[in-house]
């Protein structure tokens, strides 16, 4: 019995701090996701890319929200990062 004692507490520290990292993480994953809402804008979106048809390019913001809606691009649509 004080050898299953001495093992539980061995192992203790370790659960503890696996759940401390994962509430750090989620509290992280929280604070990451309020930043990239208040950057990643429509308009950046549409700033920082380009919609290619078959025989011109296009920075249109209404084109480009457009095309970007559906989940795979028409063919010969191509939505490129300019960066």
């Amino acid at each position: 019995m004080v050898a299953n004692e001495v093992m539980h507490d061995q192992f203790q520290p370790r659960h503890t701090r696996f759940t401390k990292r994962a509430a750090v993480t989620a509290e992280e994953l929280n604070r990451l996701h309020t930043i990239l809402q208040e950057i990643e804008t429509v308009e950046n979106f549409c700033t920082v890319h380009e919609l290619v048809d078959r025989n011109r390019i296009t920075r249109r913001p209404k084109k480009i929200l457009k095309e970007s809606r559906f989940y795979f691009l028409r063919p010969f649509r191509f939505l490129i990062n300019k960066n």
